[in-house]
């Protein structure tokens, strides 16, 4: 072969790519595959369930050409990149107040606190968050707390003294300057904040803190705010139909500007996607496929397609119940229960677990095999006190 024509063979290997796309693939390389995404042990071990990474195709090499894997070159990291699948979880509430900010807050603070404080082991990720507060309810002050509650917790566990004044106060306050958060007032602001978030974070950085830190997740709180709106918008049929709007429609054409945008934002920074969805219209199963004999409670998706199809999980959660006072049951009674009653509500118990009715159906044997051995069978538990949020391992 002439030098000429191999210049020419080599040339035509070379690939342009923007920066962005660039560190995209550095960070997969780099990252590989992360068994824990959120670090948050409980719902890690959902996702893993759900996310089935599948190798790259790999080119043949050229004829006579021997080539030695290198594991600096992302032209041999193939089969890695394709193993680094970013999530994206909608948590729908089974009704109101049913902790699905306050799970989005513990989410939130694990993605921005340091991973460690002197030889206390916080298991934060030290990176960033875009908060995409649609219902106008996402409280710093809220958040503080679950920090605080959060780091004081992982002394107590490691048997360290911690005083507010030897430094707590810094710590909350570097991780609250990455967290970012937009309040869209309609849907067509939700989809170009959306398509603004990357111009912010890579090319503004004298404008934020974080051009250092990885973006860990964006979390869209609520996927429902503008639904009737929307809806109103497409002078679409009643939501609680099971027709959903035309695919031509502006409540259908919207969704798929979210989804696009969402979809680029993970394709830049390789970063989970959490939104809350509101739960409507509950779901009833006619045959029974999961773990347990009969399905928690599972909601109707009242998205479009469009976005159902987007989420690689969805969870369900609710707030533990209180036992009803009995038709029969006299004041004394009530007296004497009552303390009871107020423990359980003071404990501030929450529940969560898989949606295992709607589209359930087309799950294969590895993921319902899955959801038997992981352990709490799909369900998971936390708390919402007043000092913070605990989410149990």
């Amino acid at each position: 072969m002439s030098a000429e024509a191999l210049g020419k063979r080599l040339l035509g290997e070379v690939k342009e790519e923007g920066l962005d796309e660039l560190l995209h693939s550095l960070r997969l390389l780099y990252e590989r595959y992360r068994p824990s995404q959120l670090h948050i042990p409980a719902l890690d071990r959902l996702l893993n369930i759900f996310i089935q990474p599948s190798p790259a195709p790999q080119q043949q090499p050229a004829e006579h050409v021997v080539q030695t894997p290198n594991p600096h070159s992302l032209a041999d990291a193939g089969p890695l990149l394709a193993k680094a699948k970013p999530a994206v979880i909608e948590i729908t509430g089974a009704s109101p107040y049913s902790g699905k900010t306050h799970l989005l807050y513990y989410i939130t603070a694990v993605a921005t606190l340091p991973s460690e404080v002197g030889d206390v082991f916080l298991n934060g990720k030290g990176g960033a968050v875009v908060v995409l507060d649609t219902d106008a309810r996402f409280d710093v002050r809220r958040l503080k707390q679950v920090m605080e509650h959060f780091v004081m917790t992982r002394y107590l566990e490691a048997g360290s003294s911690f005083e507010y004044d030897d430094g707590l106060e810094d710590i909350i306050r570097h991780a609250l300057l990455h967290v970012h958060i937009y309040r869209p007032q309609s849907p067509a602001s939700l989809v170009a904040t959306i398509d603004a978030v990357p111009s912010y974070l890579l090319y503004n950085a004298t404008e934020h803190f974080s051009s250092g830190r990885a973006l860990e997740a964006v979390l869209l709180d609520s996927a429902s705010a503008f639904l009737y709106q929307d809806c109103a918008e497409s002078d679409a049929e009643a939501i609680d139909s099971d027709a959903y709007p035309k695919p031509g429609s502006v409540f259908t054409k919207r969704h798929q500007d979210i989804v696009k945008g969402l979809r680029a934002l993970q394709q830049t920074f390789n970063c989970a996607i959490i939104a809350t969805t509101w739960g409507l219209f509950p779901h009833h199963p006619a045959k029974q496929h999961g773990p347990k004999p009969l399905h928690p409670p599972s909601f109707r998706p009242h998205l479009p397609p469009t976005w159902t199809s987007f989420c690689t999980l969805r969870l369900i959660i609710a707030r533990d119940p209180v036992p009803k006072f009995g038709p029969a049951m006299s004041v004394e009674e009530a007296m004497r229960d009552a303390p009871a009653r107020q423990e359980v509500v003071d404990r501030g118990g929450f529940s969560g677990w898989v949606d295992q009715g709607w589209g359930s159906e087309e799950w294969g044997e590895r993921v319902w095999d899955g959801l038997r051995r992981v352990k709490g069978g799909g369900f998971f538990w936390f708390r919402v006190t007043e000092e913070g949020v605990e989410v149990d391992d």
